[in-house]
């Protein structure tokens, strides 16, 4: 079971991660590997649901248009894969990116205007709060 401080840490994380992606547009792989290394030592039992995650995100870069960017999107999502507590939840984290992701897109391109690349590290950190309101 995931405590309170670990998910205050991880929401404080995904939001730096938000922010920087929105700047930079790019994240340093180190600080997204270092947190996904420090997760699976901590909680080794919940690697399964990491993986499915990285892969369901894995799909969506290979999809082309689904919105995930680049690599640290997809780790983004192998950290949100520490957070689900049982295997039926996985549906529902996976409802909450594509329904999110898919108002974030809509929202980006006609209110935002953004014509190239979205900054969407920001779905993740919706989600992952939306998530642990619901779980």
């Amino acid at each position: 079971m995931i405590n309170l401080g670990l998910f205050i840490v991880t929401a404080l994380f995904l939001f730096i991660l938000t922010l920087v992606d929105f700047k930079y547009k790019k994240i340093p792989s180190i600080v997204t590997t270092s947190y996904l290394l420090g997760l699976a030592i901590l909680f080794p039992e919940q690697i399964t649901y990491s993986i499915i995650m990285a892969l369901f995100g894995l799909f969506l870069y290979e999809a082309g248009d689904g919105g995930i960017g680049g690599i640290a999107d997809i780790k983004a999502l192998a950290i949100l894969g520490f957070f689900i507590p049982s295997s039926i939840y996985i549906l529902l984290m996976i409802g909450l990116i594509m329904i999110i992701g898919i108002m974030y897109k809509i929202f980006s391109k006609y209110v935002l205007k953004y014509k190239y690349e979205t900054p969407y590290m920001i779905v993740f950190l919706l989600t992952f709060l939306i998530f642990q309101i619901l779980v």
